[in-house]
């Protein structure tokens, strides 16, 4: 991969996860420690990268099926995933996109309902990034970044705002991705 593809693939990453900011965005914890902290927004990166990882191994099953379309595969996925996005931000707005957890079995639902959107979107990073080389280890920093940034953030008008706001942005970014893979050419003949 070449420096611009590299930075296209953070930026990829870095806007897929944000769709688990409105997930852990009011998540509370009984007590308000930084280890507590550190520990849900492991949780919730794990389970990104695991998502990913198979969304992986899932879209390496089916490469060899889109050959000369991948562009626009890796495209059309993308902007599926950066519609989603973009409309889950909009229900945040009206408050029908809000977590409660009561235990960490309902946390752990709760990362997996919110790597979905990851999932889908990693069913094309066999195209984009052949190898998988560093895939994991940026989809985890990433989530865990957003989660931590997001946990235990009390449940405000102006919370609502910032988490659809980050949600919506990370939309936007999956747009413009989508529309690079699919007119630039970003991929590879494999």
């Amino acid at each position: 991969m070449d420096d611009f593809a590299v930075i296209i693939f953070v930026v990829f990453v870095v806007a897929v996860t944000t769709s688990l900011v409105p997930a852990v965005a009011g998540l509370s914890l009984d007590d308000d420690t930084k280890q507590k902290k550190a520990l849900l927004s492991l949780v919730f990166a794990v389970i990104q990268a695991l998502m990913a990882a198979f969304g992986f191994v899932v879209g390496r099953l089916f490469m060899h099926l889109v050959g000369s379309i991948a562009n626009y595969v890796v495209g059309g996925l993308f902007l599926f995933v950066a519609a989603k996005m973009i409309y889950d931000s909009m229900q945040v707005l009206k408050a029908k996109r809000l977590y409660t957890a009561m235990d960490f079995k309902d946390v752990a639902l709760i990362a997996v309902m919110s790597s979905l959107n990851t999932f889908m979107a990693s069913l094309a990073t066999p195209i984009i990034n052949p190898t998988g080389k560093w895939m994991l280890l940026v989809f985890l920093l990433a989530a865990f970044a957003w989660a931590f940034a997001f946990v235990n953030i009390k449940y405000t008008p102006k919370m609502l705002k910032t988490t659809a706001f980050v949600q919506f942005s990370g939309g936007v970014f999956m747009a413009v991705v989508a529309f690079l893979y699919m007119f630039g050419n970003l991929i590879v003949n494999f």
